[in-house]
């Protein structure tokens, strides 16, 4: 399954921070099948989504696997190692607008955010999958 946020009007903006809180109740924590993953793209009234969405985390992470600008312990606080199971856990992570590759001359510029899962089978699913609550997407200081 998939959430996604509405279009959020990123104009004007150099970085944005993106926080939320996750509860995870995955059938196993490393278990290969059991993904999920955050994608931000670039929105366009009357169309929808266009261009290629950039994933800004992913279970299961991989060696080739950039974690949203590079930085390693983020790949492994969000999608590896450390996942804590049933129990709400807060993550942020700040997202360089200027490193998307955007559609030239589209105003307002508008980015949607979309969560999905997929337990990877439907034999026996023991877990609730996953929960979010309290989305935020907030500008930063230029």
């Amino acid at each position: 399954g998939t959430a996604q946020s509405p279009a959020i009007n990123v104009t004007g903006y150099d970085e944005v921070e993106v926080s939320f809180w996750m509860w995870l109740d995955l059938e196993d924590p490393f278990y290969w099948l059991d993904k999920y993953e955050l994608q931000m793209d670039q929105y366009w009234t009357g169309i929808g989504a266009i261009g290629a969405p950039i994933t800004l985390l992913k279970k299961p992470c991989d060696q080739t696997f950039d974690c949203g600008g590079g930085v390693p312990d983020a790949c492994v606080e969000l999608g590896c190692e450390t996942l804590e199971m049933q129990q709400w856990v807060y993550h942020s992570m700040v997202i360089d607008l200027a490193a998307y590759d955007w559609v030239p001359g589209l105003t307002p510029k508008e980015a949607i955010f979309t969560f999905g899962f997929n337990s990877g089978d439907g034999v026996g699913y023991d877990g609730k999958g996953i929960f979010i609550d309290d989305f935020a997407v907030k500008s930063l200081c230029q």
